[in-house]
């Protein structure tokens, strides 16, 4: 019985046991933090899944159903695809754990060919190689309508909310974290039909130049700012100039 239990815990993948998620949601592999998971909302919580560099990459959103019907929906961010996958306690364990065992994100370039792979480790699934296709993924192929407004009219933020010519043009979430010895600011902006369409980020709170991702096509811009208190205005308004909003 011993040979065998033996023989079993050897068969068992490596990165279960060098793979972990410390308190503050690092996750940590080989000694190394290689992404971290970030719970948000009330019950049943919400989760967002982070790369080695501090950017979502995957969010979770409860379906709104109760059990047993309870799952979560996945959304890709750098492609919109998206999945259903079910929870569980410890759920940010799960997360980390597909995390790694897809490698989702191989030196420090993110796999969008893996998504499927994650998914099928997310969902209990057994990989056996190649692109697994996961029914509920699908990628989206219609493109988004831009909102009606003249373009030129001047970008205005009313609390979360972002106008132009008098019309809701986005939203957007803000949040700081100490990470990397600094305080990195994150600004997601949404879209007038709430779809997240970019992200920005900068390190120290003072600073007014932000590194944009759009999510539509994973492109990387820079804003700088006219001032602090215009950092929301000025990057909505690279994102209306570059036709994301």
């Amino acid at each position: 019985m011993k040979q065998l239990i033996l023989l079993a815990l050897a068969v068992i993948p490596f990165s279960l046991f060098a793979q972990n998620v410390d308190k503050k949601g690092n996750i940590e592999y080989n000694g190394e933090i290689v992404g971290r998971v970030e719970k948000s909302g009330g019950i049943p919580r919400s989760y967002s899944l982070y790369d080695q560099n501090d950017e979502e990459i995957v969010s979770f959103e409860p379906n709104g159903k109760s059990a047993p019907d309870f799952r979560y929906n996945v959304t890709f961010l750098r492609t919109d695809n998206k999945g259903e996958c079910p929870g569980n306690l410890a759920f940010h364990k799960k997360i980390a754990k597909a995390f790694v065992k897809s490698n989702l994100v191989k030196a420090g370039t993110y796999q969008y060919k893996r998504e499927s792979r994650f998914m099928s480790s997310i969902s209990g699934g057994v990989y056996l190689g190649g692109n697994v296709d996961i029914k509920p993924m699908e990628r989206e192929e219609t493109e988004e309508s831009l909102l009606e407004r003249d373009r030129d009219a001047m970008i205005q933020v009313f609390g979360k909310n972002v106008k132009q010519d008098f019309k809701n043009i986005a939203t957007f979430k803000k949040s700081q974290r100490a990470t990397r010895g600094t305080i990195v600011v994150r600004i997601k902006i949404y879209n007038h039909n709430g779809k997240q369409i970019a992200e920005a980020t900068a390190d120290g709170v003072m600073n007014t130049e932000y590194k944009i991702v759009t999510l539509k096509d994973n492109e990387t811009h820079f804003v700088k700012a006219e001032s602090s208190l215009y950092i929301v205005r000025d990057i909505v308004k690279s994102l209306v100039d570059d036709y994301y909003l």
